[in-house]
């Protein structure tokens, strides 16, 4: 049995045998997702496949009765598209990134692609998360809050079987009202009636 040492802040993995050898998954993002197995059959992982925001300069959102919202990034801003008017709430951002794409599941469900309607991660169904960059597909992922456990969610890339639970709910972060993700500018007034 190997033993492996685990270096997450610089993305290594070191085997112990005598002589140092270490490997960089650096390199192999954003194709490299890192779980780890606890004794008690629960996963701890990593819920998207990259993990940087320059990774990606897109994000579509769209939910079960086909309302969408996307953000685009310009340089480091983002921006509601088709929503000029909205200031982006950093908040939101960073929540996002935080949970959703930062955020990890503890739980394989399911392997089984007849039972993707049970979990709400067919492709009719829950809210479909897509990342682009460039306009060209990084991920795309349908995530679900069916069922009664209100403090996780499901989900499913697209083109994989697998159904994940998440650690926690995020399934609320996914909203495609606009309002939601920015606010109308404040307008300051100008006092007109001061004389000099």
């Amino acid at each position: 049995m190997i033993s492996l040492l685990f270096n997450l802040k610089n993305n290594c993995v070191s085997v112990p045998s005598g002589s140092a050898r270490s490997i960089d998954f650096s390199k192999f993002q954003p194709f490299f997702s890192l779980s780890v197995e606890f004794s008690d059959g629960t996963i701890s992982s990593a819920l998207m496949p990259t993990n940087t925001l320059d990774d990606f300069d897109k994000i579509s959102l769209k939910d079960s009765n086909g309302d969408t919202l996307t953000l685009i990034k310009s340089d480091t801003l983002w921006s509601i598209f088709n929503h000029d008017s909205l200031v982006i709430k950093d908040r939101q951002i960073d929540q996002f990134w935080e949970k959703v794409i930062g955020g990890k599941y503890d739980m394989l469900i399911s392997k089984n692609p007849s039972k993707w309607t049970k979990f709400g991660v067919d492709d009719s169904s829950g809210k479909r998360l897509s990342l682009y960059k460039d306009n060209n597909q990084i991920v795309s992922v349908i995530f679900s809050n069916k069922g009664q456990d209100y403090s996780h969610n499901f989900y499913r890339t697209v083109g994989e079987d697998e159904v994940y639970r998440t650690s926690e709910n995020i399934f609320y972060m996914l909203n495609t009202r606009p309002t939601y993700w920015g606010n109308k500018p404040k307008i300051e007034s100008s006092d007109s009636t001061k004389v000099n």
